[in-house]
């Protein structure tokens, strides 16, 4: 009995201590979280090792912050939101409050905001339908990898070196609206737009991919209202806003987006079933398919291929490219580097604005190398891709040319 009574003061302050003055709890003693940030994580993290877990990280965010590591702040911080977001998408979370908003997304997405702010760190704010089964929320660094949505309908693959550093991703639905007869998407296009869409971003801001990656999206199949016709499939291809002018779209060429699941769907567009659909890209933005209208372009041949090019300063060596283009729409050649190890070439985009009205012919172009300094090109052997694009969007299949540089 004397053990029983000289512990009972102890419980009842040990209870108190749990409890703050106006009733809500309080972080343990010592923690540097502030209260309303703790009773967010105590009103989504259930009691035990989740909610330690949650505490321990958050705890780990505010002290390098406060430390003056805002890198290591901003490591850790990313660490959290995908940890929550791993929770999340395994319905591991509790509904802060019931049938009443917030819901458990929301309500995460507010807090990772406020821990952020906490910290200083410069980060905007966490799109809720990320913590969705529609969604992710995952970290990549340099080495690459592959990030896809709950349910799989989305993702992207990066290689390494893809990414500068780490950085956390993002993946939200975009919900279509409107009239499905209206083909309207979120896309700056006039072109039929076929959900599903998505908005993929990056945290710290990521505008230039460093090797070009994979973006896949499942479209919805029949007899869904927003589906493509059986005659339309086959033709879609994944768009996004032209970087370089955001008031238009770039057609994205096709890619292998194999790490999707839609739902057994077509493993590629079919008229029964789009299925996933998959395209390379250079940078994140909002996604969609689109129907391209036209014919694409072609290129009919690269005379000579391998091209044989001067090193020396101020050279220039031709090579001639034979198209055919149905519309007479050509808009530039796109040059793809696929494999560059001495850095000899600078790859890009070559307006094509002179061929307007031609449906078919050729143009040259010239391997240079530069007259200032140094007075020649690095030497070695060059593979690129190229495709031709027209004013519509719709793009050749590409065409391996190597270059070697002599």
């Amino acid at each position: 009995m004397i053990r029983f009574r000289a512990t009972l003061p102890l419980l009842l302050a040990v209870a108190l201590a749990a409890c703050s003055d106006d009733g809500g709890p309080t972080p343990p003693a010592g923690s540097i979280i502030p209260a309303a940030i703790q009773a967010q994580i105590d009103a989504l993290f259930p009691e035990g090792n989740l909610r330690d877990s949650a505490t321990d990280r958050v705890e780990d965010v505010l002290e390098r912050a406060d430390a003056g590591q805002a890198a290591e702040a901003q490591s850790v911080f990313f660490d959290f939101v995908a940890f929550g977001a791993t929770q999340s998408a395994a319905d591991g979370l509790l509904d802060p409050n019931g049938a009443a908003p917030p819901t458990v997304e929301a309500a995460l997405a507010t807090l990772a905001d406020d821990v952020a702010e906490e910290a200083g760190l410069a980060v905007p704010d966490l799109p809720a339908g990320a913590f969705t089964e529609d969604g992710a929320a995952a970290t990549l660094d340099a080495s690459g990898g592959t990030i896809v949505t709950g349910n799989r309908h989305a993702g992207i693959m990066l290689p390494a070196g893809a990414l500068p550093g780490k950085v956390l991703i993002t993946i939200e639905r975009i919900p279509e609206t409107g009239d499905p007869a209206d083909r309207d998407g979120p896309l700056p296009t006039s072109l039929p737009q076929y959900p599903r869409f998505y908005r993929i971003e990056t945290f710290p801001a990521v505008t230039a991919l460093g090797q070009a990656g994979v973006v896949g999206l499942c479209v919805v199949d029949p007899p869904d209202p927003f589906a493509p016709a059986p005659e339309v499939a086959p033709r879609l291809r994944i768009a996004h806003p032209d970087p370089d002018d955001p008031q238009s779209i770039e057609i994205l060429p096709l890619a292998d987006a194999s790490f999707l699941d839609c739902d057994g769907g077509a493993a590629s567009l079919s008229p029964s079933s789009p299925g996933r659909l998959g395209a390379a890209i250079s940078s994140f933005s909002p996604f969609a398919a689109v129907d391209p209208t036209g014919s694409a372009p072609t290129i009919t041949s690269v005379t000579p291929n391998p091209v044989l090019a001067s090193a020396a300063g101020g050279a220039e060596t031709p090579f001639t490219i034979g198209f055919a283009d149905p519309d007479g729409d050509l808009a530039l050649l796109r040059i793809v580097e696929i494999s560059d190890p001495n850095d000899a070439f600078n790859p890009g985009d070559v307006p094509l604005d002179d061929l307007a009205g031609e449906t078919t012919g050729s143009f040259t172009l010239f391997a240079s190398c530069a007259e200032a300094p140094p007075a020649r090109c690095q030497s070695g052997t060059v593979a690129v891709d190229l495709f031709l694009i027209d004013a519509a969007g719709n793009m050749s299949a590409p065409l391996r040319v190597t270059i070697v540089f002599e």
